[in-house]
């Protein structure tokens, strides 16, 4: 019984662990998906590429208007490239393209020209919870047999 105890403890622990630590990265990407909610025409001013961990990703600095008022803000885009080459060509493809500003209207100076849901950081932090409803489930039904 005690063997079982500590396996369950643990379960439980490490689910518990796994849940709070993607939860801690999805929480903000969900938060500015839906606080991003404004949408205006954006004007590139410049694009780039950046060296991050032997990557390369493409980034954009652009501005656009909202009440009167030009806002500056820098875009970096999801997706790294292993070779320099492969970012150019990219970044040529994503400079034929038109496009729009995702803001938050109370602080317009949080922007993003990709609005995507974080579908995979979502899954990552719901795993673990489902996981841990599962042995939840199976300690109560353990619990309800031995008595």
């Amino acid at each position: 019984m005690k063997k079982f105890n500590l396996t369950w403890t643990f379960i439980l622990l490490f689910s518990l662990g796994l849940t709070a630590y993607f939860s801690y990265f999805s929480f903000p990407k969900i938060y500015q998906y839906y606080t991003c909610s404004h949408t205006q025409d954006a004007q590139i001013l410049q694009w780039g590429i950046a060296k991050v961990k032997n990557k390369y990703k493409v980034f954009s600095k652009f501005s656009f208007n909202t009440d009167g008022q030009t806002i500056l803000s820098e875009n970096s885009f999801d997706t790294e490239y292993l070779s320099q080459a492969a970012a150019h060509q990219a970044l040529k493809n994503l400079s034929q393209k038109k496009w729009k500003s995702h803001y938050n209207p109370k602080k317009p100076q949080q922007a993003y020209l990709q609005k995507k849901f974080p579908y995979n950081e979502c899954f990552r932090t719901i795993l673990p919870f489902i996981i841990l409803i599962y042995f939840l489930f199976i300690k109560s039904n353990y619990k309800l047999e031995n008595n």
